[in-house]
């Protein structure tokens, strides 16, 4: 089958051992980013097969029409970037494995990296050092400090615990009864509230997907709550904070400090972004996710829904109704 990667942004993927799976197909990669239509089409003009990176490219309704030879999209997690009524209208098929029970490591020690970075102020000690100046500064020990993980999922379970390996009260505020019930038999402690959580926290690490019910879940009135002393952590996605709020609220000094892996749009290469320019924040490119390790998780996964889908067996669809319509591999 033709099958079209987007976005590899460093040709990465070629040189995972599971790439070997691919043996057999015809494959191009694409390594750079572009979110106009008509080069997309061209692009995937043939393409039977697309693979897609987390949600990099929006895969539309549009573009979709555009794409008569396509008959499956692979990928991993959520999708909210695809449109999936679309795709099955068409006889698209989406696979998408949700890796339930699986952490994700690298995005966990990605949040923890950050919560070094930021209360130690390495950011600004490096530049510092490379300007000639021996130190500026005075930095935060976390040990006995309270962690706050906002969503007690697979992510924020490790979370929890490497703030308690470091000697860190943990405190968890989960909506849903499971996640709840987790942080309890994992002996950490619930907050009775939203208010009791965001005020109480030194370092707050928000862990939870961003799904219709919990877009814009992070309130200007949560921030505001937070001490100006206080750390808070996004390595998961930026919607879950509304736009602005989080530059409103460092602004005015609660929280005192964030480090955020996530933003609104991205690649985000806007160099003129306020929170590019804010001393009090640390900001990545959304890397959390980005080592080879994961990607060979993560890809396996991805390359494993191809060879099922040629074998005439898709597994982890999204749409299951697709299958009706979709031409069977030739």
């Amino acid at each position: 089958m033709r099958i079209t990667i987007l976005d590899d942004y460093f040709d990465s993927l070629r040189r995972l051992p599971c790439f070997l799976k691919l043996d057999g197909h015809e494959v191009r990669v694409w390594c750079d980013h572009v979110e106009d239509e008509d080069v997309l089409a061209e692009r995937l003009r043939g393409t039977e097969v697309l693979v897609l990176i987390r949600e990099r490219t929006k895969i539309t309704a549009s573009l979709l029409d555009r794409l008569p030879c396509l008959r499956l999209i692979s990928q991993r997690s959520v999708y909210p970037h695809i449109d999936i009524e679309a795709c099955s209208r068409r006889g698209v098929v989406v696979s998408s494995n949700m890796h339930a029970g699986s952490a994700c490591y690298a995005a966990a020690e990605m949040t923890w990296a950050l919560v070094l970075a930021a209360v130690r102020a390495l950011p600004r000690q490096m530049e510092a050092l490379q300007a000639g100046v021996w130190q500026t500064g005075i930095g935060t020990t976390l040990r006995g400090k309270t962690m706050g993980v906002y969503g007690y999922g697979r992510i924020g379970r490790v979370v929890a615990g490497y703030a308690k390996a470091f000697g860190m009260d943990v405190l968890v505020y989960a909506a849903g009864e499971r996640s709840r019930q987790a942080a309890l038999d994992d002996f950490f402690v619930l907050a009775d509230d939203r208010e009791a959580f965001f005020s109480v926290c030194d370092v707050v690490s928000l862990h939870v997907r961003l799904v219709p019910e919990t877009k814009h879940c992070i309130s200007p009135g949560d921030l505001a709550l937070m001490k100006p002393s206080a750390l808070l952590v996004n390595t998961s996605r930026a919607g879950l904070i509304g736009p602005g709020a989080l530059v409103g609220a460092l602004k005015r000094g609660r929280p005192g400090f964030a480090a955020v892996d996530v933003y609104e749009r991205e690649p985000m290469t806007d160099v003129s972004d306020p929170l590019l320019g804010m001393r009090n924040v640390i900001c990545t490119p959304h890397i959390g996710y980005v080592t080879m390790e994961e990607y060979e998780l993560q890809f396996s996964d991805v390359f494993d829904q191809i060879v099922a889908f040629a074998a005439g067996t898709p597994i982890n669809v999204v749409n299951p109704e697709a299958c009706r319509t979709s031409r069977p591999p030739e």
